[in-house]
């Protein structure tokens, strides 16, 4: 008697193969977090931008650096249900990414970083699919506290406005905080990076499992915190004629922050109880 064919049964493990693809996206977004967060003026140089509107430099590097160290931590423990939700998000943000770079394609005379950005972005969604698609396992039972929960959709709502308005409306998202928005895919890219981070945080208010928890709380507080850190440079820099930021974004994003950064960092201290 012929048997029906079964269905592809994914493991929990990641394979050799899908830990080595995940090298790229890491090593991809410890770079270019970095790179803007520390050495922003050379970083605008190399990219061809004025260097105007440093704090979104640093809002960019920190929202990209925090995929690089959570997608490290997954690699480490390299299963499924840690790296299920960082690959939902990093599918977004290179979407996002192709979406700014093809944006600054069709408005001419893009920079060599551009295209740069456009390949490793296509690559990284290649690698989010390709992981998504082979790994269908069946959701965890939850087991995150509620007030972690309410934290985290407070976030995913922050995260979610401020991903949307700064990669769809740049312009008038930065003019409404007093910024020049001369480099308008610095603006679009911090958008895409955060809105990764309001996405994913709808799939964890879907699952609920600390499992998958983790390493998403891991990067909210990698992300949160050097976004505090930036913030508080940025104010306190305000002062000096030379560096003239506005100070309204980083007073209201210092603030949200530093309470994530800390419900986080309690979060994980407590394994989401």
């Amino acid at each position: 008697m012929d048997q029906a064919p079964s269905l592809p049964v994914s493991s929990d493990r990641l394979s050799s193969t899908e830990r080595l693809l995940l090298l790229i996206p890491i090593i991809s977004a410890a770079v270019f977090g970095l790179f803007p967060y520390i050495l922003t003026g050379t970083f605008a140089s190399l990219a061809g931008f004025s260097g105007h509107d440093r704090y979104i430099y640093r809002l960019l590097g920190a929202a990209t650096f925090g995929y690089a160290v959570a997608l490290a931590g997954g690699f480490m423990d390299s299963t499924w249900p840690a790296v299920r939700l960082l690959v939902i998000a990093n599918l977004t943000f290179g979407l996002g990414l192709i979406y700014v770079c093809a944006r600054a394609i069709l408005a001419g005379n893009p920079s060599a970083l551009v295209y740069l950005v456009l390949v490793l972005a296509l690559i990284s969604v290649a690698i989010s699919a390709y992981l998504l698609y082979n790994h269908r396992t069946p959701a965890a039972p939850p087991d995150v506290a509620q007030w972690v929960l309410i934290i985290t959709g407070i976030a995913t709502v922050l995260a979610l406005i401020f991903g949307l308005a700064p990669l769809l409306a740049s312009g008038t998202f930065g003019r409404l905080f007093g910024y020049r928005v001369t480099d308008v895919p610095i603006f679009r890219a911090a958008g895409a990076a955060t809105l990764g981070y309001g996405v994913m945080g709808i799939f964890q208010l879907m699952s609920r499992n600390w499992r998958e928890f983790r390493w998403p709380t891991v990067m909210a507080v990698v992300f949160n915190g050097m976004a505090f850190v930036a913030s508080a440079y940025s104010i306190y820099r305000s002062a000096e004629n030379s560096y003239a930021d506005p100070i309204g974004l980083p007073v209201l994003v210092g603030l949200a922050s530093l309470t994530v950064a800390i419900a986080s960092l309690l979060a994980l201290q407590r394994n989401g109880k």
